[in-house]
């Protein structure tokens, strides 16, 4: 078998691979965690793509396994502003004591910060 003939069988076409072993429909991942509540993210998506690339009439493709949210570094900073308005809330109704942390726990411990 020429070097060729090698380079041009190492990637499969879809139809080679078994079906128990190909990708399953894309998922689109839109749900993020937040103070334990899912909420939905409404900003644009970024393709999750597999290192796993198949042979088509075009060229080469990578297999698309889903999408994320397309800025994380977005979602970071928002979640930080809700858990931060949490807190606040959390200090309004009495949930948490300021310089206490929770309400009842020990000065200078924070449990939510445990090491």
């Amino acid at each position: 078998m020429t070097l060729q003939n090698r380079l041009d069988n190492l990637y499969p076409r879809a139809d080679d691979i078994p079906e128990q072993f190909r990708a399953g429909p894309a998922i689109e991942q839109r749900e993020y965690l937040v103070n334990g509540e899912l909420r939905q993210w409404q900003g644009p998506l970024a393709p999750v793509l597999s290192p796993v690339s198949l042979k088509t009439d075009a060229g080469l493709e990578s297999v698309v396994l889903g999408s994320t949210p397309l800025n994380l570094a977005r979602c970071v900073r928002r979640r930080r502003m809700d858990l931060a308005r949490a807190q606040i809330e959390g200090l309004v109704h009495g949930l948490v004591h300021p310089g206490l942390g929770r309400a009842g726990a020990p000065a200078g411990r924070n449990p939510a910060r445990a090491a």
